[in-house]
Protein backbone atom coordinates (compact mmCIF):
# COMPACT_ATOMS: atom_id res chain seq x y z
CA UNK A 1 0.00 0.00 0.00
CA UNK A 2 1.47 3.24 -0.99
CA UNK A 3 2.39 5.78 2.08
CA UNK A 4 0.20 7.90 2.92
CA UNK A 5 1.47 11.39 4.21
CA UNK A 6 -1.97 13.04 5.16
CA UNK A 7 -1.95 10.27 7.65
CA UNK A 8 1.40 10.87 8.63
CA UNK A 9 2.29 14.20 9.06
CA UNK A 10 3.85 14.18 12.61
CA UNK A 11 5.45 10.71 13.28
CA UNK A 12 7.29 9.11 16.98
CA UNK A 13 9.51 7.91 14.78
CA UNK A 14 11.34 7.37 11.09
CA UNK A 15 10.97 3.70 11.15
CA UNK A 16 7.34 3.33 9.34
CA UNK A 17 8.36 6.07 6.50
CA UNK A 18 9.96 4.47 3.49
CA UNK A 19 13.75 5.03 3.23
CA UNK A 20 13.26 7.26 -0.04
CA UNK A 21 11.03 9.76 2.18
CA UNK A 22 12.77 9.93 5.57
CA UNK A 23 14.69 13.05 4.33
CA UNK A 24 10.89 14.55 3.82
CA UNK A 25 11.10 14.91 8.33
CA UNK A 26 12.54 17.19 10.52
CA UNK A 27 12.60 16.69 14.32
CA UNK A 28 9.78 19.18 16.42
CA UNK A 29 9.67 19.63 19.65
CA UNK A 30 7.79 17.03 21.16
CA UNK A 31 10.40 14.60 20.28
CA UNK A 32 9.02 13.00 17.00
CA UNK A 33 9.27 14.42 13.81
CA UNK A 34 7.06 16.68 11.10
CA UNK A 35 7.09 16.66 7.57
CA UNK A 36 9.18 19.92 6.10
CA UNK A 37 7.32 22.88 5.35
CA UNK A 38 9.36 23.05 1.99
CA UNK A 39 8.41 19.69 0.75
CA UNK A 40 4.39 20.86 1.41
CA UNK A 41 3.75 21.20 -2.34
CA UNK A 42 5.63 18.15 -3.48
CA UNK A 43 3.72 16.12 -0.57
CA UNK A 44 0.45 16.89 -2.26
CA UNK A 45 1.37 16.26 -5.57
CA UNK A 46 2.54 12.76 -4.29
CA UNK A 47 -0.56 12.35 -2.19
CA UNK A 48 -2.56 12.94 -5.16
CA UNK A 49 -0.91 10.45 -7.50
CA UNK A 50 -1.22 7.88 -4.77
CA UNK A 51 -5.03 8.36 -4.42
CA UNK A 52 -5.34 8.32 -8.39
CA UNK A 53 -2.96 4.84 -8.20
CA UNK A 54 -5.22 3.83 -5.77
CA UNK A 55 -8.51 4.49 -8.18
CA UNK A 56 -6.66 2.75 -10.65
CA UNK A 57 -6.33 -0.12 -8.84
CA UNK A 58 -10.20 -0.24 -8.01
CA UNK A 59 -10.95 0.18 -11.55
CA UNK A 60 -9.02 -2.13 -13.00
CA UNK A 61 -10.61 -4.69 -9.98
CA UNK A 62 -14.00 -3.31 -11.64
CA UNK A 63 -12.90 -3.56 -15.40
CA UNK A 64 -13.75 -7.19 -15.43
CA UNK A 65 -17.60 -6.51 -14.21
CA UNK A 66 -17.92 -3.12 -16.13
CA UNK A 67 -16.62 -0.53 -18.14
CA UNK A 68 -14.81 2.14 -16.68
CA UNK A 69 -14.54 5.65 -17.83
CA UNK A 70 -10.44 6.33 -17.92
CA UNK A 71 -10.49 9.45 -19.18
CA UNK A 72 -9.58 11.81 -16.44
CA UNK A 73 -6.61 9.84 -16.34
CA UNK A 74 -5.77 10.23 -19.79
CA UNK A 75 -2.49 12.08 -19.19
CA UNK A 76 -0.81 8.64 -17.60
CA UNK A 77 -2.08 6.31 -20.56
CA UNK A 78 -5.07 4.51 -22.27
CA UNK A 79 -5.44 1.34 -20.25
CA UNK A 80 -5.23 0.53 -16.10
CA UNK A 81 -2.08 -0.94 -17.13
CA UNK A 82 -0.79 1.86 -18.40
CA UNK A 83 -2.21 4.43 -16.59
CA UNK A 84 -0.73 2.56 -13.16
CA UNK A 85 3.25 2.45 -15.33
CA UNK A 86 2.56 5.99 -15.45
CA UNK A 87 1.80 6.97 -12.24
CA UNK A 88 4.38 4.88 -11.14
CA UNK A 89 6.64 6.75 -13.08
CA UNK A 90 5.34 10.24 -12.01
CA UNK A 91 6.33 9.31 -8.28
CA UNK A 92 9.40 8.37 -9.55
CA UNK A 93 10.48 11.38 -10.98
CA UNK A 94 8.65 13.50 -8.10
CA UNK A 95 10.85 11.22 -5.86
CA UNK A 96 14.16 12.07 -7.91
CA UNK A 97 13.14 15.94 -8.11
CA UNK A 98 13.15 15.90 -4.17
CA UNK A 99 16.35 14.24 -3.46
CA UNK A 100 17.68 17.18 -5.64
CA UNK A 101 16.10 19.83 -3.68
CA UNK A 102 17.12 18.61 -0.42
CA UNK A 103 21.05 18.79 -1.89
CA UNK A 104 20.09 22.24 -3.06
CA UNK A 105 18.64 22.89 0.46
CA UNK A 106 22.44 21.65 1.43
CA UNK A 107 24.15 24.16 -0.90
CA UNK A 108 21.93 27.09 -0.13
CA UNK A 109 23.11 26.32 3.79
CA UNK A 110 27.04 26.25 2.67
CA UNK A 111 26.20 29.83 0.54
CA UNK A 112 24.96 30.84 3.57
CA UNK A 113 28.52 29.96 5.89
CA UNK A 114 30.38 31.34 2.99
CA UNK A 115 28.18 35.12 3.04
CA UNK A 116 28.88 35.01 7.10
CA UNK A 117 32.43 34.26 7.22
CA UNK A 118 32.65 37.36 3.75
CA UNK A 119 31.17 39.61 6.50
CA UNK A 120 32.79 38.80 9.32
CA UNK A 121 36.17 39.45 7.43
CA UNK A 122 34.77 42.88 6.18
CA UNK A 123 33.86 43.99 9.43
CA UNK A 124 36.83 43.21 10.65
CA UNK A 125 38.68 45.33 8.55
CA UNK A 126 36.15 48.33 8.79
CA UNK A 127 36.82 47.92 12.57
CA UNK A 128 40.43 48.01 11.82
CA UNK A 129 39.86 51.17 9.46
CA UNK A 130 38.01 52.71 12.15
CA UNK A 131 40.84 51.82 15.00
CA UNK A 132 43.44 53.38 12.62
CA UNK A 133 40.82 56.71 12.34
CA UNK A 134 40.37 57.16 16.03
CA UNK A 135 44.09 56.84 16.58
CA UNK A 136 44.78 59.96 13.83
CA UNK A 137 42.44 61.79 15.27
CA UNK A 138 43.73 61.04 18.76
CA UNK A 139 46.98 62.31 17.74
CA UNK A 140 45.69 65.42 15.82
CA UNK A 141 43.51 66.85 18.42
CA UNK A 142 45.32 65.24 21.83
CA UNK A 143 49.06 64.78 21.58
CA UNK A 144 49.82 67.43 18.82
CA UNK A 145 47.73 70.27 20.71
CA UNK A 146 49.31 69.26 23.92
CA UNK A 147 52.92 69.17 22.29
CA UNK A 148 52.19 73.04 20.99
CA UNK A 149 50.55 74.10 24.00
CA UNK A 150 53.98 73.13 26.29
CA UNK A 151 56.02 73.86 23.81
CA UNK A 152 59.81 74.42 25.28
CA UNK A 153 58.49 74.81 28.91
CA UNK A 154 59.06 71.16 29.85
CA UNK A 155 62.13 69.92 30.54
CA UNK A 156 61.03 66.83 28.29
CA UNK A 157 58.09 67.12 26.19
CA UNK A 158 57.02 63.52 26.50
CA UNK A 159 57.30 62.81 29.97
CA UNK A 160 54.21 65.59 30.30
CA UNK A 161 52.05 64.24 27.80
CA UNK A 162 51.28 60.68 29.08
CA UNK A 163 49.97 62.55 32.92
CA UNK A 164 47.65 65.60 30.01
CA UNK A 165 46.32 62.19 27.99
CA UNK A 166 45.10 60.60 31.31
CA UNK A 167 42.41 63.21 31.77
CA UNK A 168 41.90 64.12 27.69
CA UNK A 169 39.00 63.43 26.06
CA UNK A 170 37.78 63.80 22.62
CA UNK A 171 34.46 65.08 21.75
CA UNK A 172 31.95 64.93 18.90
CA UNK A 173 29.37 68.25 18.48
CA UNK A 174 27.49 67.72 15.26
CA UNK A 175 30.39 66.10 13.13
CA UNK A 176 33.42 68.41 14.62
CA UNK A 177 35.71 67.05 17.11
CA UNK A 178 37.49 68.91 20.05
CA UNK A 179 39.94 68.43 22.96
CA UNK A 180 38.34 68.35 26.60
CA UNK A 181 39.83 67.73 30.10
CA UNK A 182 38.01 65.92 32.76
CA UNK A 183 38.64 65.46 36.74
CA UNK A 184 38.36 62.16 38.36
CA UNK A 185 34.60 61.73 38.46
CA UNK A 186 35.44 61.70 34.21
CA UNK A 187 33.51 65.14 34.38
CA UNK A 188 34.22 68.07 31.36
CA UNK A 189 36.12 70.90 33.45
CA UNK A 190 35.66 74.32 32.96
CA UNK A 191 37.71 77.76 32.64
CA UNK A 192 37.16 80.55 34.65
CA UNK A 193 35.62 82.13 31.37
CA UNK A 194 32.85 79.10 31.40
CA UNK A 195 34.19 77.37 27.77
CA UNK A 196 35.93 73.60 28.50
CA UNK A 197 39.26 74.29 29.67
CA UNK A 198 42.12 74.42 26.68
CA UNK A 199 44.85 72.59 26.18
CA UNK A 200 46.84 75.37 27.13
CA UNK A 201 44.80 76.06 30.47
CA UNK A 202 45.65 72.50 31.06
CA UNK A 203 49.49 72.47 30.68
CA UNK A 204 49.46 75.75 32.85
CA UNK A 205 47.69 74.64 35.73
CA UNK A 206 50.20 71.32 35.38
CA UNK A 207 53.27 73.27 35.97
CA UNK A 208 51.59 74.97 39.07
CA UNK A 209 51.02 71.50 40.90
CA UNK A 210 53.63 70.57 43.32
CA UNK A 211 53.53 66.88 41.69
CA UNK A 212 54.13 68.09 37.63
CA UNK A 213 56.93 70.96 38.30
CA UNK A 214 59.59 68.82 38.51
CA UNK A 215 59.15 68.20 34.55
CA UNK A 216 58.91 71.62 33.98
CA UNK A 217 61.97 74.37 33.65
CA UNK A 218 62.50 76.91 36.45
CA UNK A 219 60.98 80.53 35.83
CA UNK A 220 64.42 81.46 37.96
CA UNK A 221 67.20 83.07 35.50
CA UNK A 222 69.91 80.40 35.85
CA UNK A 223 73.31 81.80 37.80
CA UNK A 224 71.50 84.95 38.38
CA UNK A 225 71.78 84.90 42.58
CA UNK A 226 68.70 87.47 42.27
CA UNK A 227 65.49 86.75 44.00
CA UNK A 228 62.50 86.99 41.90
CA UNK A 229 60.75 90.46 42.70
CA UNK A 230 64.52 91.84 43.40
CA UNK A 231 65.39 94.79 41.68
CA UNK A 232 68.68 93.89 39.04
CA UNK A 233 69.62 97.83 38.50
CA UNK A 234 72.84 99.19 39.74
CA UNK A 235 73.88 103.35 40.85
CA UNK A 236 74.90 104.89 37.84
CA UNK A 237 78.55 106.46 37.75
CA UNK A 238 79.39 110.34 38.49
CA UNK A 239 79.95 112.15 35.87
CA UNK A 240 81.26 115.77 35.06
CA UNK A 241 84.68 117.74 35.87
CA UNK A 242 85.76 117.60 39.41
CA UNK A 243 86.05 120.43 42.13
CA UNK A 244 89.25 122.46 43.19
CA UNK A 245 89.29 120.34 46.93
CA UNK A 246 89.15 117.26 44.50
CA UNK A 247 92.17 118.41 42.28
CA UNK A 248 94.12 119.45 45.08
CA UNK A 249 93.45 115.07 47.12
CA UNK A 250 94.47 114.17 43.85
CA UNK A 251 98.07 116.03 44.08
CA UNK A 252 98.66 114.99 47.25
CA UNK A 253 98.15 111.68 46.58
CA UNK A 254 100.52 111.77 43.68
CA UNK A 255 103.17 113.13 45.89
CA UNK A 256 102.67 110.84 48.31
CA UNK A 257 103.33 108.05 46.50
CA UNK A 258 106.52 109.55 44.72
CA UNK A 259 108.03 109.50 48.21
Amino acid sequence: MPFDFEQNQTVDNLDTVPEDFKGFYTENNEGGFALREEFGSAVKVITGLNKSLLAARKDAKKASESTVDLSPLAEYGDSVETIQAGVAAKLDELTSQLKGGEKAKIDLDKARDDWAKTAAKEREGLENSNAQLRGQIHKLLITDQLKSAIGDRALNPDLVIPFAEERARIQENEGKFSVVFVDEDNAIRYGTGGAPLTPKEFVDEMSGIDKYKPLFKSTVPEGSGARPGASSRRPAPTTGDKTANEKIADGLRQLESRR
